[in-house]
């Protein structure tokens, strides 16, 4: 597959070249052309898979170009490049067929993403051409429909296994109504905005190839299924069993972090016949929503159930309740209460603390979690950890202990309440820290809250998202610099945190219209 960039900038077109392996996601020859008119030559005498092109350039634009090859009808997909979120062009690009359009100064993994799923979606339409050719009907659609049978037995309860058997029949898959699967389950908690960086489409078809890459050894597979909820992304596939199964499943987990820098969960379901794969969900997905202990992990079903037993105290959802409530008052009674119901039957022992010990950080932990909070902001300190190993010698040791615990952790939310002084203190930090390499997990951790609390809070209190604050922040020391000292622009660059320097530029000139010299340049004659 060929593709052609188009684009009067060379920084950008240096950073396009330079950070994507090519062959890694199908792509044969890149051509590049730095106005319309040498891209129409490319064009004419070769054969072009997909053109990505800047709007904006002094000798014609993306959309004249895109008309161009419209009128010439050559077979080739569009890609527009634009520095404008919601850019004055989009009916016109619609109108003629755009496949995607990617906003500029670009993330190299989204340019990446999006290049991937351009590549797949062109070799579908040969694909689905070819079949059509030969009347393959049956082929073009079997994913389709494989994938259309997947959701409707997870999202609903499933029938017999004779009217599963007739269905499968019917739609002609290659599936087996008498095998076992396991479901592989993964919560992915805060998405929403990183989902709208990207796009629902592609957000979607990450994860998607994700599962395929990591579970199936495929590009695609219509196995899986993604949902969507108010705060949760859920993605669920039926696999086989497999030894490599909770290694594939850190994998997923790993890349989620590296590329969209999102935590998640993963859970490997116990093997279930089909009948059962949709009750198997929901008993999985309410494992995954109460417990803590393996947030951000990979767990096996089993292990959960081995680990919750037959053997719990304390009513959970009655605890949140009080914690809401920052009653505890309550919470020690209701500790108090159950260990002498169980002194006076006789069978107060080590282990009844230890599982009410376990229970009570359970609950608060999964409260602080709620709220956004690090565990590590109420309970890390050596005072804790002292109490902790003492709290299952004696009732009044636990006691001792839950009490510090929620002292501690009513404190720290009383804190992270007090969002303007927080705002004041995370625009402190970073005009500390902005020359340093900064991510929205670090400024988090420095402020011991969730990277997905502290984005949600001060995109709230403050109208813009933390990201675009240090960007803007660092642009500014960097025309402070500029103009006062001969540094090169290079070292410019360095000194105020862009470790890339012609991502730097480019993101300077969208800023100021002007590149960073012809800034220094500007405001030193004035």
């Amino acid at each position: 597959m060929n593709i052609l960039l188009v684009d009067d900038d060379i920084p950008t077109m240096d950073l396009i070249l330079s950070s994507i392996d090519w062959p890694a996601i199908g792509i044969e020859k890149v051509h590049t052309a730095y106005s319309i008119s040498p891209a129409k030559q490319i064009l004419l005498n070769n054969s072009i898979d997909l053109v990505i092109s800047d709007i904006e350039m002094p000798k014609g634009s993306g959309l004249e170009l895109l008309q161009w090859i419209r009128e010439q009808g050559i077979p080739t997909e569009f890609v527009l490049l634009t520095c404008h979120e919601k850019f004055e062009y989009a009916a016109t690009a619609i109108k003629m067929e755009v496949m995607e359009y990617i906003l500029k100064p670009f993330d190299p993994e989204i340019m990446k993403l999006t290049i991937r799923r351009c590549a797949q979606k062109i070799a579908r339409k040969k694909e689905e051409q070819s079949r059509l050719e030969i009347g393959d009907w049956h082929l073009r659609n079997l994913a389709r429909d494989e994938n259309a049978f997947w959701l409707s037995l997870l999202n609903t309860p499933s029938g017999d296994l004779q009217t599963l058997r007739a269905e499968i029949a019917a739609r002609g898959l290659l599936i087996s109504a008498d095998e076992a699967y396991c479901l592989i389950v993964t919560r992915i908690t805060d998405y929403e905005t990183k989902m709208q960086e990207m796009g629902n489409k592609l957000f979607v078809y990450f994860l998607k190839s994700l599962y395929a890459e990591k579970l199936f050894r495929r590009d695609e597979s219509p196995r899986t299924v993604i949902r969507l909820e108010e705060t949760d992304a859920w993605i669920i596939a039926a696999a086989e069993s497999s030894p490599e199964l909770e290694r594939s499943c850190v994998s997923i987990l790993s890349q989620c972090e590296q590329t969209l820098h999102l935590q998640g969960t993963c859970c490997i379901g116990q093997l279930r016949p089909l009948t059962e794969l949709a009750s198997g969900f929901l008993q999985i997905q309410k494992i995954m929503v109460s417990s803590v202990a393996h947030f951000g992990g990979c767990f096996w079903e089993e292990q959960a159930q081995a680990e919750s037993g037959e053997q719990q105290i304390l009513n959970l959802q009655e605890m949140e309740n009080l914690l809401l409530r920052k009653d505890k008052r309550a919470i020690l009674k209701e500790i108090k209460r159950e260990m002498d119901i169980r002194s006076s039957m006789r069978r107060l022992n080590e282990h009844t603390l230890h599982t009410l010990r376990k229970e009570v950080t359970q609950a608060v932990y999964a409260h602080m979690l709620r709220e956004g909070m690090q565990v590590t902001r109420a309970v890390g300190d050596e005072a804790f950890d002292r109490l902790a190993d003492n709290a299952c010698r004696s009732p009044m040791d636990l006691i001792r202990w839950a009490n510090y615990l929620l002292e501690r952790t009513f404190q720290s939310l009383e804190e992270l309440s007090r969002t303007d002084t927080l705002v004041e203190r995370i625009n402190a930090y970073i005009s500390h820290h902005y020359a340093e390499p900064l991510s929205r997990d670090g400024i988090a951790a420095a402020f011991h809250l969730t990277p997905q609390y502290l984005a949600k809070l001060y995109s709230k209190k403050t109208g813009k998202f933390l990201m675009d604050f240090l960007r803007e922040y660092r642009l500014e020391q960097a025309k402070k610099l500029l103009i006062s000292s001969d540094m090169p622009v290079s070292e410019v660059a360095m000194n105020t945190g862009f470790d890339n320097f012609s991502y730097f530029s480019t993101l300077f000139k969208k800023e100021t219209g002007m590149s960073p010299q012809q800034y220094r340049t500007g405001n030193r004659q004035r």
